[in-house]
């Protein structure tokens, strides 16, 4: 679970540290409407930790965080074929829904999986290791961009992080108390 955060992290923290670089630099958006798709970015994560988090009551959590994950993956991937300002309201909302469905689900999994007793430090561990990613993805991303001028090569890379993730994420077995039948 730990290294599939951490992949995941490789692009979305990426994406969130150059997105104005990238749309002012790349695509031609001014500083403030650069700026803008921040906020609507953030915003529109609102529908993907309501939409996503639903899902995790509902649904097998393992689906629902490769399902973040993967469409976080696409995404990413897509933000390398953003060359004019339009193409944002495509990317960027798909972005918002993945990235933003990864956050509920990530405590409800741990949660489910771990139990509540070390929550806490369970919690900690987890995201020391995630952020792992979310430190080298934004640092190679900028690299990339100064050795080719470039952000596209960075995005495509990256986004086999989160699209990596999803299938991981999958492979991590049901909780023995929950793969044993209840008698009753």
């Amino acid at each position: 679970v730990e290294l599939a955060m951490a992949l995941a992290n490789l692009g979305t923290t990426a994406i969130i540290v150059h997105q104005i670089p990238f749309f002012t630099s790349s695509v031609g958006l001014s500083q403030g409407m650069a700026a803008a798709s921040v906020t609507a970015m953030t915003l529109l994560s609102l529908l993907g930790r309501f939409g996503f988090g639903y899902m995790a009551d509902i649904i097998d959590k393992r689906m629902v965080m490769a399902a973040a994950y993967a469409v976080a993956g696409v995404s990413i991937l897509l933000f390398a074929t953003i060359y004019e300002g339009w193409q944002i309201f495509f990317v960027l909302p798909l972005f918002a829904l993945g990235f933003g469905g990864a956050i509920p689900v990530r405590p409800a999994f741990q949660a489910e999986y771990f139990g509540m007793r070390a929550f806490g430090a369970i919690q900690g561990l987890v995201f020391t290791i995630a952020m792992l990613g979310g430190v080298l993805g934004p640092v190679f991303a900028g690299w990339i961009y100064d050795q080719t001028d470039s952000y596209r090569l960075a995005f495509v890379l990256l986004s086999a992080g989160s699209l990596l993730a999803a299938p991981l994420v999958l492979t991590v077995p049901r909780p023995a108390w929950a793969a044993q039948p209840s008698g009753g």
